[in-house]
């Protein structure tokens, strides 16, 4: 079964990560440099020696969240006030908001992104189609950015894919709505 081998690969690729940065990180941050998620889920970080930074005596990771800036430094979400000469914010970003801040409704008058919370998370057929929502077509839609490739051209074979599959059709007349059928988009 090709699954199984591949699971174990990625299990001894992991495990090797894990390996290299508790070999390299300070004990006090391990609880919360360890990626939670399987890996390939994100981009790969390659350490440029960065980790080894985290033992310099003049540095501080705040792991939660930032209260509020002041003018000589911040207020983390559990009160404390730290002074500093450089803030570096590593805020990641929202995998499962597209196309914010619009609102899209469906024709089940739920948003797209009300749609997927309730389902398995964004989901689109080949990146571009979502069931109930007849007739749009999204760019650069779930599980379409080149982790290691041009988006340029990722846009561009998918404008082509959408102006063959629905703006072509609805031109000329051979159906007035298309819509992905739920079963298509959950393959």
């Amino acid at each position: 079964m090709p699954g199984a081998s591949a699971a174990g690969k990625r299990s001894k690729v992991e495990d090797n990560a894990k390996k290299y940065i508790f070999s390299r990180t300070p004990e006090k941050y391990h609880h919360f440099i360890i990626p939670d998620f399987p890996l390939g889920c994100k981009r790969r970080i390659f350490d440029p020696n960065y980790l080894d930074t985290l033992y310099a005596p003049n540095l501080e990771v705040v792991p939660e969240g930032i209260r509020e800036v002041t003018e000589t430094g911040i207020i983390s979400e559990n009160g404390k006030e730290d002074d500093s000469d450089v803030i570096v914010l590593a805020t990641g970003f929202q995998v499962q908001q597209f196309l914010t801040p619009m609102e899209i409704i469906g024709k089940q008058g739920k948003s797209l992104n009300q749609q997927w919370k309730e389902h398995r998370g964004a989901q689109a057929y080949k990146g571009s189609y979502v069931h109930n929502f007849p007739n749009l077509a999204i760019l650069f839609g779930p599980n379409t950015f080149p982790a290691h490739n041009s988006a340029l051209f990722a846009i561009e074979v998918q404008v082509s894919y959408v102006a063959r599959t629905l703006l072509a059709p609805l031109v000329d007349r051979r159906f007035s709505v298309m819509e992905v059928k739920s079963t298509a988009e959950n393959q």
